[in-house]
């Protein structure tokens, strides 16, 4: 009976902490029009107004997407792109990603991307540190996209120097009215901070912009150590019970 009920702590300790050290799946929508502080500022109150208070324009419509922390690190990011009008689908290429690796309002990294083209492959990954208030790239203003609804929105920064690899999926037409996933793999694991993080992301032209807020799990020392003290138990309950059949 004490071997089973052994084995039964052991397994709730691993089920309990599965989720942190397998990787946490973390859904997130299109909740913000413009980053925060980057509302327009038109004196075309008409104008202002549309800016303001509509999440796109013309195509294409960032419906949200996915995160995968593992262990504290983002290993993946994704979003789900909606083509809403193939004619202009042509001119649009990603903006660089953003991520805010503890939600200080501070970018920490930015992949290089406005510099480069839409194909899959390796991109680079820099590590900055941008104010969310600070300089940018601004769409269409400084001739970057085509003359699109969001301009003076921040669309990308520049960077330069030493940097890492990150694998790039590809900006693939999926047809007008059709969903296509545009995917960021950190290879190495982008470390976070704290429990929470932030992502901006968007097209050239900003027609529809990404700032999300995320949480995640933070493995915790006495968790992982508790994990280990039950596959320690685990083994050891087998081990003795292999040699015991052995001796009978």
């Amino acid at each position: 009976m004490k071997k089973y009920f052994s084995v039964g702590i052991c397994l709730f300790f691993l089920i309990l902490t599965a989720p942190q050290v397998f990787g946490e799946i973390i859904t997130f929508g299109d909740q913000n029009i413009y980053w925060p502080g980057w509302q327009s500022t038109s004196p075309n109150d008409a104008f202002r107004n549309r800016l303001n208070n509509n999440d796109y324009y013309g195509v294409p419509d960032i419906l949200g997407g996915n995160a995968i922390v593992t262990n504290g690190s983002l290993t993946n990011l994704s979003f789900n792109v909606k083509n809403t009008d193939n004619s202009l689908w042509g001119v649009l290429k990603p903006a660089d990603l953003f991520i805010d690796t503890n939600n200080d309002k501070t970018w920490d990294y930015v992949v290089n991307m406005l510099s480069s083209n839409d194909t899959a492959g390796d991109y680079g990954l820099y590590s900055i540190s941008q104010p969310l208030n600070g300089s940018y790239d601004l769409a269409f203003v400084d001739g970057i996209g085509p003359a699109g609804i969001r301009y003076k929105h921040p669309v990308g920064v520049t960077v330069a120097g030493a940097h890492e690899e990150i694998t790039f999926g590809g900006f693939v037409n999926p047809g007008e009215g059709n969903t296509t996933i545009v995917a960021f793999g950190f290879n190495q694991g982008l470390p976070l901070v704290g429990g929470e993080f932030a992502i901006g992301w968007a097209v050239n032209c900003a027609n529809d912009v990404i700032y999300e807020e995320m949480n995640y799990q933070v493995p915790e020392p006495a968790t992982l150590l508790l994990l280990g003290f039950g596959m320690v138990g685990l083994a050891g309950i087998g081990r003795k019970r292999f040699f015991g059949k052995r001796i009978a």
